[in-house]
This record gives C-alpha cells, structure tokens and sequence, in this order.
C-alpha cells in the first residue's frame, strides 16, 4: 500500500463539557512533508530534506530530533550551502530565500531574478551562486543580493526549461535543459556551448559531477548518458528505456541512479563504471517515484521518495530503512465496531499522483495490513452506518455498499450523475448525504438504494459534509466556502467565504464547528456558522487535508 503522497495533517481533539479549542497548535517535530522534492548534507554533517508544501526540515549530527525550518508554503527544489554557511533555497514560484542562521529566519532573494520557478542551483569554489530556471540562468555573485542573467549561447525558445544546473572541482558550468540537451560554460556563465548529444531533443532530468572529467546526466528519453571529456560528446551507457530522476556517486565511484516511473521507483547501482548493473529493491516500496538521491563524505545514501519519505542505506544499497517519521497516503480511514480499521487508497486521482488503490485491512492485534481483495477502486471516502452498513466513496467509479462486514460490495449509483464522491455523511434519521467533484450534493433515504440530486444554490464541487446534532447540514466546496442547509438539504445558505478549498468538516457540538483549509489552516465557529475565525497561531503548515 502506497504511503505518502499527499501531506496529510491530522488533528487529534479531545473536547469535554462546553470548552472550545484552543487556537494554538503545537508541532509534534518531524518531515511531515511527504514528497521529499530536495535533499541536501551540510559541511557539519546535518540533513536537510525539502517537501512540497511541508517545508525544510534539519537532522543535527545527534540524530535525535526533527526541526521544522520554515517555508511551509513553498515546494522546495533546490537546496545549496556557500563556504559562509548561508543556507540558499530554490523554490518553484517563490524564487530564491536564504538564511544565514541555520533556517531561523529567512530572506526571499529575488532582486533581478526574473524568473521564479528555480528548478535548481549550484555554488563554485568562489561563492557564485548559479540557479536554473524555468527560464534561463542566473548568477550572484553577492550571496543572492542581486541576481544577472547569463544565458548567452542558450536556447530562448518557449518550451525549453532548464532543469539541473552543476559546477565541477574546476569550476566548469553544465546546465541541462527539458528539450535540448547539455551546454557547458568554462567562463562562469557568461557563455555557453552545446555539447553534442544523441539526439537534439535530449530531455535532462539531472546532472552529477565528480573531480573535473566525469559528467553523468540522467535523462527522460536516452537513460543515462556519460560525458566524453575528448570529444566533447555524450554517449547513452545504461538504462536506455528508464527514466531517470536523480543520480549519484559515491567516493569510490559506485554509481546510484534513480528512476521516476510509476511502479518503478527503484534504484539502480553499478560498482564498475556503468559496466554492469544491478537493480536494488530491499527495504523500500518500489512504486514510488525517486525525487532525490545524496551520498554523504560517509557513503550513507538518502533517497527521497516522493510519497514514502526518507530512505537511507548504510551497506552500499543493499539494505534500506524509512528514515524519518512517514505519512500516509491513505485518501480515507474508517474504524468498525470489531476492531478493523479499513484504509482506502487511490491509485489514478490526479490531484495528489496517486498511483496505489482499492481497500485495506488491519484486524484487531494485527500488525500486518491486508488488502481485501476483490475491491480494486480508488476510494477517498468512508461511512459506517448504525446497522453496520460500509459505504466507500471512490474516485470516477460512485459509490459502494458492504453489507457483510467488507466481504462483498455492491454499486449503488442509482440517481447520481456524478462518480467522483469526496465525502459521504449520514444524520440521526439514517438518511445519507454525498458529496461530489462535478454534481454537487446528493441524499438518499433508502439507505444508498436511490438518490436525489439537492444542490439548489450550491456550486458543482462539494469537498466535505458534516451534520451536527441538530441534523444542520455543512458542506465544504472548492472556492466559495461553507453552506449550510437546516431542512435536510432542500435550501441553503452561504454562512463563510472561504477562498481555499475547504477539504474537512467536524461538527463538535450544535454550536462548535471546525473547518479545514487547503492553503487557508484551521478555521472556528462557535455560534452553528454565523460567524468564523482562522485559528493558525503555531500551525506550521496551513495545507490541512482532514480532522478528525
């Protein structure tokens, strides 16, 4: 089963008598952010890991603990360290940040960047700083003060990106580019030269240096190409049909290639210059994409997977651990009466690259996860009637029914038109309540057996239901906040305008309701809705995907 892909914040809430929430969070430490998108070691020896949306997280040399650095609203790309110890960050959309204290504080550094998708960068043996773009090459030569375009020799056509940017122990620029190919620049940027390549239109993924001969580039479309000093040419050496997503070597010049295709998120080694390889598969899911791949002064590997986390091997590859404290992918979770915990996963749903799906189990005083089989959808929702009825939500394929404690499952779709179904809720009289991407909100008093379209008003993408004890109904939707309807959803009313996608709802009690925002945190109602606040005070990560 398919583990982090999305980052997912939990919020665990005990409520007792008429006391309301606190409004500040405390942070359990830890890379909550799933898709590990950049890893970098420090002189000193620390891990720094950047996510998507989660931020920068540091492991000191002790080991014992995770710091949050900050930049939670950023997907981190890059991460490099000047001689000074200045911490430079490349991200996608917000430009250049740096710190000079260890990520206590952070300094966006933009001046003259005139592109801000920084997809990455490299700093010389002098401190000049070299970040690629989605458009062009920047140089500082001023710790990021301000930023020079240097892209004379380069590709200015629309479609080309550059994606990977390095500089050897003599100070010789390689930048590759999404469609045409490698450039090499002996004069700190300030001119290029193609260097000659199988194909014009080679797509460079990432690029590794090591002393001043050897360039290794890892590619989409030929695999992986080695540079020849002499004629100045690359040439395919492994992994024609692969697409490679990070590289790496290791002081005895072993060779780490990873791969980002789905279901094929392994790592490749070769220990005798790319002669033979080997495909290394202990200890990690090989269906997660790699998104970044180190190899400390120690020879410690670390790979990023972008969905399972952290990953490190001590042996050369032969064996992995999960390094770090995972999330979870699992797009829902529901807890029955006999102990079972079933946990849905979505293998297609486009939002979050999911890749896994269907349903799985875990039985009480188990410690294995079951898959049940004979369920091969993609389920992002779950409810559980009084009569024991499981009703699972898929995407694109509507909604099921169990009526044997999840050993078979009927499709109950009569009178829906839509079948992505996000959220699934049920009130005291037993009627239910969908909500879904394209057809807004559905009820049925049958049990599921039939249902009747209920969105006068509403618009087409509903992403949570909750009902209070009152049996008010709340809805979330996509970008024009939070309804509520009060006669069973025959009216309703918009009672928040909330910008951001409300992706949770829980009803506390008649009057206390809590709202989940993707991008906006935490929202509260005291008085049933009339009125919200935003409670984020010490919520690091403000891409809050459910509450429970």
């Amino acid at each position: 089963m398919q583990k982090i892909k999305f980052l997912m914040l939990v919020i665990l809430m005990v409520i007792s008598g008429p006391a309301t929430p606190q409004n500040t969070w405390i942070s359990t430490n830890g890379p909550y952010g799933g898709k590990i998108s950049s890893i970098m070691i420090s002189m000193d020896g620390d891990i720094y890991v950047g996510t998507m949306y989660g931020g920068i997280f540091r492991l000191t040399r002790e080991w014992n603990l995770w710091e949050n650095l900050g930049l939670t609203s950023q997907t981190i790309t890059s991460m490099r360290m000047d001689s000074k110890g200045t911490l430079f960050v490349g991200t996608q959309g917000g430009g250049i940040f740096k710190s000079d204290d260890q990520g206590k504080t952070w300094l966006n550094i933009n001046q003259g960047l005139q592109n801000l998708i920084v997809l990455s960068m490299t700093i010389d043996s002098k401190d000049r700083i070299f970040a690629a773009t989605a458009k062009g090459v920047f140089r500082s030569v001023n710790q990021g003060q301000s930023w020079l375009l240097v892209s004379n020799g380069l590709p200015q056509s629309f479609t080309s990106i550059f994606t990977s940017i390095v500089a050897n122990s003599v100070d010789t620029l390689f930048v590759g580019t999404s469609d045409n190919g490698v450039f090499r620049s002996n004069d700190f940027g300030n001119s290029w030269q193609k260097i000659k390549a199988p194909a014009e239109n080679l797509s460079v993924q990432t690029l590794v240096t090591q002393a001043d001969s050897i360039l290794l580039v890892g590619s989409s479309n030929f695999g992986l190409l080695r540079w020849d000093r002499n004629q100045d040419s690359l040439l395919v050496i492994a992994l024609e049909n692969k697409k490679i997503s990070a590289l790496a070597l290791n002081s005895k010049g072993h060779i780490f290639v990873g791969l980002n295709s789905h279901h094929s998120g392994v790592i490749w080694r070769s220990v005798n210059n790319g002669e033979t390889w080997e495909r290394i598969t202990q200890g990690f899911p090989l269906h997660d994409p790699v998104g970044s791949l180190v190899i400390d002064p120690q020879d410690r590997i670390f790979v990023g997977k972008l969905g399972t986390g952290l990953f490190i091997s001590e042996d050369n590859g032969d064996h992995w651990q999960l390094f770090g404290v995972p999330n979870t992918t699992t797009t829902a979770l529901l807890g029955t009466p006999d102990g079972d915990i079933l946990a849905g996963d979505n293998s297609s749903f486009p939002v979050f690259n999911m890749y896994d799906q269907g349903i799985f189990r875990l039985a009480p005083n188990a410690n294995l996860w079951q898959e049940i089989s004979g369920f091969t959808f993609n389920v992002i929702s779950f409810l559980l009637n009084k009569s024991g009825d499981i009703f699972a939500g898929t995407y694109k394929s509507g909604l099921f029914r169990s009526k044997d404690n999840f050993r078979t499952w009927e499709a109950i779709n009569i009178g829906l038109t839509d079948n992505v179904i996000f959220d699934i809720a049920i009130n005291a009289q037993g009627h239910l309540f969908v909500g879904t991407q394209g057809g807004g909100v559905f009820r049925s008093t049958n049990n599921g057996d039939s249902w009747s379209h209920i969105s006068q008003g509403l618009p087409s993408t509903i992403l949570s239901i909750a009902i209070d004890s009152k049996d008010r109904i709340f809805i979330g939707t996509f970008n024009r906040g939070i309804f509520r309807s009060d006669d069973q959803g025959d009216n309703w009313t918009n009672i928040a305008s909330i910008i951001f996608p409300v992706v949770s709802l829980l009803t506390v009690s008649d009057r206390l309701i809590l709202a989940g925002a993707s991008g906006g945190g935490m929202f509260l109602s005291s008085d049933a809705g009339n009125s919200w606040q935003q409670i984020n005070n010490g919520l690091a990560n403000r891409f809050v995907s459910c509450i429970i």
